[in-house]
Parts: C-alpha cells; sequence; structure tokens
C-alpha cells in the first residue's frame, strides 16, 4: 500500500487540481487558480519514469480523481433523468470517469515514446509534456469538452480579452507552457549543485512569469481598442422551479395553468423590480419549452394562450420562449 501510494500520490494531486479547477465558479472560485500548477506534479513524476506504461497508468490516476471531482454530477443526472438505480448509476460513472479525459494518459504516453528518458533532458522530455497534452485536447473525442482557457474568464483576469484572437483554447495552450515553465524551474531549484541549477531555475520561473504578465498586458491592450457597441438590450432572463413531477405533469392540460403562472408571476416580480432599480427592460426570456402548449389559438383549449397575450399587451413586453409545436 505504501508502494502503491508513493507511485500514485503526485498524479492524484495533479487530478484533484485539475478537478478543482473545473468546478462551478459559484461554488469555490479560488479554485481556478490552480489551472497554473494543476500538471507540474503529474510531470514532475513522469520525469522520473521510463516506461510508457507507467506513463499511461498515472496519467489514467489523474484523469480518474479529475472526473471523479469535476462530473460528479453525471452520477445524479443518471440516476434521476436515466431513471436507473443508484448503483448502477454510479457504476456509469465510474465507468465515464474511467474513460472520459484518456488525453492526459495518452499524452504521456505519446511523449514517452518519441522523447524517451534516454536519449533526451529534462527540458526537451517538459516540452514533449506540453506539446503532446496540447494536441491531445485538440484531437481526444471529450464529451465534455474542457480546457484551461476558461478559467481565465473565471478568476477575472484581463487575459481572457485577448481569447477572440488565439481562442480559450489557444489560452489554455498558454497555460500548459506556464505549468511547464514551472515544473522546470521546481525540477531546477532541487537539483544540488551547477550552474543549470543556480541560474536556470531563475530564468524559466522569469519565462512563466513574462508570459503570464504578457498575455494580460495583451488583453488590457485588446479590451482597450475594441470599438463601444452601437446599441445593447436588457433581458429579463426568467426560470421557474419546474421539478420533474411537474415537467410530468405538464401533460395534463388541467396542470398546464400552474406552471404558466409561475412564469408569469415571476416574471411580473422582475419587471417590478427592475424598474424600481430604473432599467430599462427590453424583452423576457423564458426558458427551453417554458410554456407548455403551442402558442396560438390553435393550441388546446387549456392552452392559456389568451392569458400570456393579455399579460405581454398589459406590460407591452416582448418575450422569447421556448413553447410546443405541430408537426407532420
Amino acid at each position: 500500500m505504501r508502494a502503491l501510494f508513493a507511485r500514485s500520490w503526485l498524479p492524484a494531486l495533479s487530478g484533484l487540481f485539475l478537478g478543482l479547477s473545473l468546478l462551478a465558479q459559484e461554488f469555490f472560485a479560488v479554485s481556478h487558480a490552480v489551472i497554473f500548477f494543476a500538471y507540474i506534479p503529474l510531470w514532475l513524476h513522469w520525469l522520473k519514469l521510463s516506461r510508457p506504461r507507467d506513463f499511461f497508468v498515472s496519467g489514467w490516476v489523474a484523469q480518474f480523481i479529475l472526473a471523479i471531482i469535476a462530473f460528479n454530477w453525471i452520477a445524479h443526472t443518471v440516476a434521476e433523468f436515466g431513471e436507473l438505480p443508484w448503483p448502477l448509476a454510479l457504476l456509469v460513472f465510474l465507468l465515464f470517469a474511467a474513460l472520459a479525459n484518456l488525453q492526459i494518459p495518452l499524452a504521456g504516453l505519446c511523449a514517452a515514446k518519441f522523447f524517451p528518458s534516454t536519449k533526451f533532458g529534462v527540458g526537451a522530455r517538459l516540452s514533449a509534456y506540453v506539446v503532446a497534452q496540447a494536441i491531445a485536447e485538440r484531437l481526444f473525442p471529450m464529451l465534455f469538452d474542457w480546457h484551461l482557457g476558461y478559467a481565465w474568464f473565471y478568476l477575472g483576469l484581463p487575459g481572457f480579452h485577448f481569447a477572440d484572437v488565439i481562442g480559450f483554447a489557444g489560452l489554455g495552450t498558454l497555460t500548459l507552457v506556464i505549468n511547464g515553465l514551472l515544473a522546470y524551474a521546481i525540477f531546477l531549484a532541487r537539483r544540488p549543485s551547477g550552474a543549470e541549477a543556480r541560474f536556470g531555475w531563475a530564468w524559466a520561473l522569469g519565462a512563466a512569469a513574462f508570459l503570464f504578465v504578457g498575455v494580460n498586458a495583451l488583453g488590457v491592450w485588446r479590451e482597450r481598442i475594441l470599438p463601444p457597441p452601437d446599441a445593447k438590450v436588457n433581458a429579463l432572463v426568467v426560470q421557474a422551479n419546474i421539478g420533474n413531477r411537474d415537467k410530468l405533469l405538464d401533460n395534463d392540460p388541467r396542470y398546464r395553468g400552474e406552471l404558466v403562472a409561475r412564469h408569469l408571476r415571476l416574471t411580473g416580480l422582475g419587471l417590478a423590480q427592475a424598474r424600481a432599480r430604473g432599467q430599462r427592460v427590453d424583452f423576457a426570456v423564458w426558458a427551453e419549452n417554458a410554456f407548455p402548449d403551442v402558442i396560438t389559438e390553435l393550441g388546446s383549449a387549456e392552452s392559456h394562450f389568451r392569458e400570456l397575450q393579455d399579460f405581454l399587451v398589459k406590460e407591452n413586453l416582448l418575450l422569447l420562449t421556448g413553447a410546443y409545436g405541430f408537426s407532420d
């Protein structure tokens, strides 16, 4: 057990960091900051390895823990909407966690094959890890596509404005480069002696800092040169609490009135609050098929179309919503 822990704790730490970086912004906002060192434990571990199989296994450990943390909601989704018993839903989730992010172990496997430790130095191998991971993120068919770039936006870093030039995927690649430079600095700082160890770590750390500051400076520049918008709109987004039982009951025409009434009450409340603050509302948005019938007088007798129409006329409001339709 001790040997297993010794072999796995660094990959597991990377999995923990990557999982935290993908948590919802409202849950743990600071967690996104780990993107700048999330891969470092795994890559430092890879520097100690020589067999490609070990690269894959340790990378798999990292991606498995990442999936357990970041995609835990899949278990609930499978149980709730797939209507599966919880033991089976957990098995489905574990299968997903085992396969969902194989781009990480595959990147390590490719780097180990083409840049073996017997032929290449530390700098070249870390560069290979960065490049392999960046390519794998583009090519591997992820069910829920993710990378490290979006965290720049959640962190409020000005560098996210530069995404309109290189894309958020490009920001993710630059974040991988920062991880690689910091990993190189840590490796050199831990070496006992030598000029490279004394000064190389400072060069690598400085390069990472320069890249971070440079991207943010470019983001500030990009924001300043953007032309002001020629118009803007204020939308009132309305999302009523419609549970699964309610969604089943919307097939009953007698219950549809309650669903419509909830949205009308919330819309009226939102309009009142906006007007109290002196804010203009250009239109309202109801999610998906919030109106449980056809929005025409051709709907069912209980469609509440007239009620909706009267409300919109009274409030002088435009509404964007989904509803039911006719099929041939």
